[in-house]
């Protein structure tokens, strides 16, 4: 009788430990599911990345920007607008050992249109908007840093320009 119980006290354990297990798994998917949420669409690179640095017109106000988190980025803060699609020609410089990516914030914080994510030495010539812009509209650009390949965070930018139709 006692080596029954002994028998049932260690399958107990076994399941008690399995099921520790499970839900500590469970607990690291959920925390990944999050991060991956506050991404927008989660950990996308970007479709339309090209390689090289773009050739933009000088009334675009193509600039290069140095941010304190240690790293740099090239945009236009006087983008031409078609439609939907705003030509900021965001690029990751090739000396950067960071990925990035750009959002574009409405004047009340709220996303309107998010690039993918950019390697470094690559570009995107456009980002395109959840809605057409009609009127001189004020927006932030949030850029937002990764570990390359960890998607863990490495700062972020805030620029702030004025989109003119």
């Amino acid at each position: 009788m006692m080596c029954f119980t002994w028998k049932r006290a260690l399958q107990k354990r076994v399941i008690i430990i399995i099921m520790s297990v499970l839900a500590a798994g469970a607990l690291v998917i959920g925390v990944r599911c999050c991060a991956a949420a506050s991404l927008g669409d989660g950990y996308q690179m970007e479709s339309g990345a090209q390689e090289g640095t773009p050739q933009v017109p000088e009334e675009e106000q193509y600039a290069h920007v140095l941010v304190t988190d240690g790293f740099e980025l090239d945009i236009c803060g006087n983008p031409k607008i078609e439609g939907k699609k705003v030509y900021f020609y965001p690029t990751n410089p090739a000396g950067n050992d960071v990925w990035f990516k750009v959002a574009v914030l409405d004047r009340d914080g709220e996303r309107i249109g998010e690039s993918g994510i950019l390697k470094q030495g690559q570009y995107t010539e456009y980002i395109e908007l959840e809605r057409v812009v009609e009127e001189e509209t004020e927006v932030s650009l949030k850029v937002i840093a990764y570990e390359p390949g960890e998607y863990t965070s490495r700062g972020s930018v805030t620029l702030e320009t004025v989109l003119k139709p």
